[in-house]
């Protein structure tokens, strides 16, 4: 068995996942990147200078930031480099072609795509032989996301469910149990894992950041199905039981609703632009508690972030939360769309010091226990034996 490891986005997790991987069978990293500029996760590079195609580099900042924080060795990893995202860019095309042909000469046995890029339905072409595994992180759009590109990812996801000898990866029980009866899968294609903790981003927190008491943080890009608006209503019918309390949005991407009303409230703290990992630290070190007031959901990079330093997490109860905080343990679930419930939820925790040292605790036996990369990379070997 020879694993091809090809990640296009979701860098922070499938690097991590890797990472740990490459100990337990012959595999190597195949990075993907689109355009000349990489700003996604725990990257924020100029790639001009790579060149397009299949790139073996000895020498790059990329390289060096890989090694830096996922201690993966360079010579384990390949550049790809695409033009754009279409499918119809013959310049990808010719790309596609000359990496299907380098993974037939380095003999690889299974590819697993971690991500999603249309340039694979073109990799499909030409690699019919070899075992196919793909980690599905969403699979549907959410609402009133992929804007505009809505359509490529669903032609995507019809793509690669129709072909039967595909087999798939998903990172909830909930989420497999969903994904099976929407593409009318057969079960015995799908497996499934948990993600670790998001260690990683620890490395960027430059200096001592002191957790402020009645803080509490919403961090990612704004969406419609992220609910702010709820985790708003929510702190007004706080502010009087609780006038210490300052909620945190932290995140670019356009309001959809007005928030001119609370611009200037002393209970708010907007920060409206990307967010670079250093910010993002600084924010999730100083509040006491991570909420997650999503509308709907699969799973979220959000919560394993926010478990890396030890933060209750406040989530409602879609996607795939209820398996990734465990109500009562390491965080609260409530209904969505319940600016009371959410209220109450606050309350609870951040008027409890004993509740959130507690919940503190749990989150770090629960990283032990369950969400751990080398747990991940464990149950997905067996899964490459399991469903070949």
């Amino acid at each position: 068995m020879k694993i091809l490891f090809l990640c296009c986005g979701h860098y922070d997790s499938g690097l991590e996942l890797f990472s740990k991987l490459r100990k337990r069978v012959n595999a190597k990293l195949v990075f993907q990147i689109v355009g000349d500029t990489l700003v996604q996760s725990v990257f924020n590079i100029d790639v001009t200078d790579i060149p397009y195609g299949i790139n073996k580099i000895q020498g790059h900042r990329l390289l060096d930031e890989i090694e830096r924080l996922f201690e993966i060795k360079r010579e384990d990893v390949f550049i790809l480099k695409y033009n754009s995202h279409s499918l119809r860019d013959l310049k990808n095309f010719t790309i596609s072609k000359n990496f299907t042909k380098w993974v037939k000469k380095e003999e690889f046995t299974h590819i697993n795509y971690y991500g999603s890029s249309l340039t694979w339905v073109q990799q499909l072409i030409f690699l019919l032989k070899i075992r196919k595994y793909f980690t599905i992180h969403d699979y549907i759009p959410h609402s009133g996301d992929y804007v505009g590109s809505g359509y490529q990812y669903k032609f995507y996801m019809k793509v690669i469910t129709k072909i039967k000898t595909h087999r798939f990866i998903l990172l909830s029980k909930k989420m497999r149990d969903e994904f099976i009866q929407y593409y009318k899968v057969n079960a015995n294609s799908c497996g499934q894992i948990f993600f670790g903790s998001f260690e990683v981003y620890r490395k960027f927190l430059k200096h001592e950041v002191y957790e402020e008491p009645f803080s509490i943080l919403f961090f990612g890009r704004i969406s419609p199905y992220k609910g702010i608006e709820y985790l708003i209503e929510a702190t007004k019918l706080l502010v009087k039981k609780i006038p210490e309390l300052k909620v945190i949005i932290a995140g670019s991407g356009e309001f959809y609703f007005d928030i001119a009303e609370i611009k200037n409230d002393e209970h708010f703290e907007i920060h409206n632009y990307y967010i670079s990992n250093e910010k993002l630290t600084e924010f999730i070190s100083r509040s006491s508690v991570v909420v997650c007031p999503y509308t709907d959901a699969t799973q979220s990079g959000v919560v394993m972030t926010a478990y890396a330093f030890n933060k209750p997490i406040i989530a409602t109860d879609v996607g795939s939360f209820s398996e990734y905080v465990i109500d009562g343990e390491t965080g609260i679930i409530v209904p969505p769309k319940n600016s009371e419930a959410l209220a109450e939820a606050i309350q609870k925790l951040i008027m409890d010091k004993k509740l959130l040292d507690y919940m503190r605790n749990q989150i770090k036996k629960l990283k032990e226990q369950r969400f751990n990369w080398e747990k991940s990379a464990e149950e997905l070997t067996n899964i490459y034996k399991g469903l070949d």
